[in-house]
């Protein structure tokens, strides 16, 4: 097994500038999603593939998607923490996907309507962690930034980097969404830091991530969310959740390398 440690150094090769050179170092972002400077950079697709608007307030709707909630209000971007570990008072609903007869949670988060859990439908170029059938129950699948782009449901779809941006100032920003996003358990833990806050039911899981060569990291620290927007030729932004951080932000990863998929609702 590979040490933590070794596997922080190889992360280098796996997040890296947003530029189209041979450069395998990574230049992460200030915290501030919106600073991050990127020559080039596209804050929609780059595909054939034009994400549709989720601005709807309505209830989660769509030919296999059924709605529930738990007493909780339509709620703005101002919206304060719904989730504690005692009360649970989010807007929650139930995606079925139709190719493979899966439910996931679903909940609302200011104005959008996000999966609660990582995908795990089955397409080209998608991975169970170390190969194990286990890790995608509880994780999901790893996809390649080409096979994230198809691969959620009718009705949903990848997230673009605007996407990510209203969701991380819907959870008070970027100092604390990794707090508010990630899951009550499941993260290793660095002295006081680790499992998160959940405030908002989004659930982030350290699904841990796979690099060019096929070899797999960091499950346990780290959760890692395509978005279908380019940020050059090789490199798109991503959602990063941090075992050792209060904060979340966007950065940019090689497409070639598979991490892991929520989709939000069209």
């Amino acid at each position: 097994m590979r040490s933590l440690w070794f596997g922080v150094l190889v992360c280098a090769a796996f997040f890296v500038a947003c530029s189209d050179d041979n450069s395998d170092i990574v230049t992460p972002s200030s915290g501030d999603s919106s600073s991050s400077v990127c020559e080039d950079c596209d804050d929609g697709s780059s595909s054939s593939v034009t994400p549709k608007s989720n601005d709807s307030e309505t209830s989660v709707s769509s030919s296999s998607t059924k709605s529930s909630s738990s007493s909780a209000e339509s709620s703005s971007s101002s919206q304060i923490g719904c989730k504690t570990e005692t009360e649970d008072n989010c807007e929650y609903g139930e995606l079925v996907d139709d190719r493979d007869s899966q439910t996931y949670k679903t909940v609302k988060i200011g104005r959008q309507w996000w999966m609660a859990e990582n995908l795990n439908y089955e397409g080209g170029d998608s991975y169970c962690y170390n190969d194990s059938a286990e890790y995608c129950e509880e994780y999901g699948r790893l996809y390649t930034w080409v096979s994230a782009r198809d691969a959620c449901p009718t009705g949903w779809h990848l997230p673009t980097k605007a996407d990510f941006d209203t969701l991380l100032a819907a959870v008070g920003g970027d100092s604390l969404a990794g707090n508010a996003l990630k899951s009550f358990a499941g993260w290793n833990r660095a002295e006081d830091e680790g499992d998160g806050a959940d405030s908002y039911g989004f659930s982030g899981s350290p699904a841990g991530w796979m690099d060019l060569t096929g070899d797999y990291y960091q499950v346990g620290y780290f959760g890692r969310f395509w978005s279908i927007s380019s940020c050059s030729n090789k490199k798109a932004y991503t959602l990063h959740l941090k075992y050792n951080a209060e904060s979340g932000s966007l950065d940019y990863t090689l497409k070639e390398s598979a991490i892991s998929v929520r989709c939000i609702k069209d």
